[in-house]
């Protein structure tokens, strides 16, 4: 490799250069979600989901899951499990009670106060669910939430970390992208191809959450903004992940582990080549579990990002 490939490579993994190639990424993901807003996101979640679910689950693994003892991270791991497992029996109080308890597992506060936290919340969660609140929870938690919001709120964790302007241009044209297919959805035909049918068949159950959350109606226009939302949201939730190449480390993974990586992602890859359906429901469990492993470090950066706003006001 040149050395002046392997500075634009060293430039880019870093800083500002990390940045302005965030950049690109959103309007690279913002552009194709304009285009095919139903096909993109079954190719994004099938072709990038897998590889992403295994890198960030083996780089949390490796930092404790960022808990402080053996005994909390068994413990939030073994929930996390039951959460997961829960979702594809189709059990939603179990699978909320487990959401809960791994929340009040996430949180920095002693094991005593975490278990009486959880017993708390778990009844409060279930008396929400009986009256129909609780299933919103349950499906936007592990989709809209983990790859919309959370991811926003790294990139405004970095940009009020760094200072910097190209951090800050970064999350603002995210959120502006996010809201331009609900401003001026994208164009599509109601004769769908073969896949985009299949969108609506995996995801109609988050589009149509979504939509009532927002509280827009079912129409052909606010259909294809939702999907344009979801699309655009996931490839670049990937594509931001694989893109910090100096935060995941690739060049102190193990070369065993590195392996197992990459052959897990095309052996999922090729499940969904074979057939959509299987490949779906395989990946589910690692999908769900990637999202709930990730509560600890989501609560550190939003505490994070709140004491950051409260100075602000503070100093105002």
């Amino acid at each position: 490799m040149s050395s002046s490939v392997s500075n634009t490579i060293s430039y880019l993994a870093r800083g500002a250069g990390l940045n302005y190639l965030n950049i690109f990424l959103i309007v690279l993901s913002f552009a194709l979600a304009y285009v095919i807003p139903f096909e993109l996101l079954l190719i994004a979640y099938a072709a990038l989901g897998p590889a992403h679910y295994l890198t960030e689950i083996s780089w949390l693994h490796d930092r404790g899951y960022f808990l402080k003892n053996t005994f909390l991270i068994v413990a939030f791991v073994i929930v996390c499990f039951l959460a997961a497992v829960g979702t594809l029996l189709g059990d939603e109080p179990a699978i909320l009670v487990c959401f809960v308890a791994a929340l009040a597992f996430s949180l920095p506060i002693k094991i005593w106060g975490r278990t009486v936290l959880s017993f708390l919340m778990a009844m409060a969660a279930l008396f929400l669910y009986q009256r129909g609140v609780g299933i919103w929870f349950l499906i936007l938690l592990p989709t809209v939430l983990h790859v919309f919001i959370f991811t926003l709120f790294f990139m405004l964790q970095g940009a009020v970390a760094t200072k910097s302007f190209s951090a800050s241009l970064a999350a603002g044209l995210f959120v502006i992208c996010a809201c331009a297919f609900f401003i001026l959805p994208p164009t599509a035909s109601e004769t769908l191809s073969r896949l985009a049918t299949m969108h609506g068949y995996y995801f109609d159950g988050v589009r149509t959450t979504l939509l009532g959350v927002l509280g827009l109606p079912v129409t052909w226009s606010s259909w294809v903004a939702v999907s344009g939302f979801l699309s655009f949201t996931y490839l670049y939730h990937y594509l931001n992940w694989f893109s910090k190449t100096s935060i995941i480390g690739w060049h102190t993974t193990s070369k065993e582990r590195l392996l197992g990586v990459i052959i897990g992602s095309v052996a999922s890859v090729a499940l969904y080549l074979y057939d959509y359906q299987i490949g779906f429901v395989v990946l589910l469990l690692l999908s769900i579990l990637h999202a709930l492993l990730e509560f600890p470090l989501d609560i550190k950066v939003a505490a994070g990002l709140g004491k950051s706003a409260f100075k602000a006001i503070s100093f105002r």
